[in-house]
């Protein structure tokens, strides 16, 4: 996953001040097992996260699959899936419903990643998937739940690549 150019300026929450989003958040990489309209995503970084995606939505779309595969085109939602969230307004994601993984528990340096949005990809010849996140990468720096950063970046074109190993 690779976060729109547009997040090497992002707003501050609580500051104000302008920002990239960090490295550790900008691109994000996975080994990730799909079967039967279900995906696990486990961090390549070393924290051993990971990440269920799809299944049947039993909380903010009671019943909806949330990852599809139309001939060649796979859909997968992460919650909300406009990538916006509860606080009106704001490119803010869940609060960590669907995917929030602990980059670092350092006392002082706590770290977490939340994505949200529709992912929209189409399956190559090679196997190959290739698409756009429409949604939120969000990065949380401090003490949870007293975080002292709180950087968000909602866009249109996130990239993901999922290459069959």
């Amino acid at each position: 996953m690779t976060a729109s150019p547009s997040c090497d300026a992002v707003k501050e929450t609580y500051t104000g001040q302008i920002l990239p989003l960090p490295d550790a958040v900008r691109i994000r990489r996975y080994s990730a097992e799909f079967a039967n309209g279900t995906a696990t995503l486990t961090a390549a970084d070393g924290t051993g996260n990971k990440v269920p995606l799809g299944g049947v939505d039993g909380y903010a779309y009671p019943g909806r699959a949330l990852m599809t595969l139309k001939g060649n085109a796979l859909t997968i939602v992460v919650p909300p899936e406009d990538g916006g969230g509860y606080i009106v307004n704001s490119p803010t994601c869940a609060g960590g419903d669907y995917w929030w993984e602990v980059l670092d528990r350092t006392p002082g340096r706590n770290q977490v990643f939340e994505s949200c949005g529709t992912w929209t990809g189409t399956i190559q010849d090679s196997g190959r998937i290739e698409g756009t996140i429409y949604g939120t990468f969000a990065y949380y720096f401090g003490q949870g739940p007293n975080w002292t950063a709180d950087l968000f970046c909602r866009a249109t074109d996130h990239r993901f690549t999922l290459v069959k190993q």
